[in-house]
C-alpha cells in the first residue's frame, strides 16, 4: 500500500513537470457549462498574445495529467489555470487569468486585494448557480482551424 502511494505521488510528479516543462498557460474549464464556454470565448477574443491552451475539465488531458492531485476538494467543480509552474484554482484563477487579458479587462487583476476566502465564497456562489443561470451546453464546442492547437484534448 505503501509502495503504491509512493508510485502514484512520482507518477503525479512525472506527468505535471511533463505538463509545466511545456511552457504552456492552461486553462481547464467545465465543458458543459454555458457561462465557461461564453468565458472561453471572451479570452479567445481579448487575451493580450494568444498564448493560452484550453482543455475541458471531462478531457481525457485534464484526466491524464491532473485528476490524480490528492486534493480534498472538488477539482473538477472549478476553473483551474496553470501558469508558470503555478496552479491556480477558483478566484485565484480568475485574477490570474486577468493579467493576460487586453485593456481594460486586465484591471480586473486589482481583485488581488480582495482576501482570497471572500473573493472563493463569491466564487463559489457563482459555481453553484452556473447550471440555473446560464444553462448546460449539450454540445461540444469544435474549434476552428486556426485555433484547434490551442485546445487540448
Amino acid at each position: 500500500m505503501i509502495i503504491k502511494i509512493f508510485y502514484d505521488i512520482g507518477l503525479l510528479y512525472i506527468r505535471t513537470c511533463f505538463l509545466l516543462s511545456m511552457r504552456k498557460t492552461v486553462l481547464f474549464y467545465d465543458g458543459n457549462c454555458s457561462l465557461c464556454h461564453w468565458s472561453v470565448q471572451f479570452i479567445l477574443r481579448y487575451e493580450k498574445d494568444h498564448s493560452i491552451h484550453f482543455a475541458s475539465l471531462q478531457s481525457d488531458f485534464f484526466k491524464r495529467y491532473v485528476s490524480k492531485l490528492n486534493s480534498t476538494e472538488n477539482i473538477t467543480d472549478s476553473v483551474i489555470l496553470i501558469r508558470n509552474n503555478f496552479w491556480y484554482q477558483k478566484s485565484s484563477a480568475v485574477i490570474e487569468l486577468a493579467s493576460l487579458l487586453r485593456f481594460p479587462f486586465s484591471l480586473l487583476r486589482l481583485l488581488k486585494i480582495v482576501p482570497k476566502s471572500i473573493a472563493d465564497k463569491c466564487y463559489d456562489f457563482i459555481a453553484q448557480n452556473r447550471y440555473r443561470w446560464f444553462g448546460r451546453r449539450q454540445t461540444c464546442f469544435i474549434p476552428s482551424f486556426q485555433l484547434k492547437g490551442r485546445f487540448l484534448e
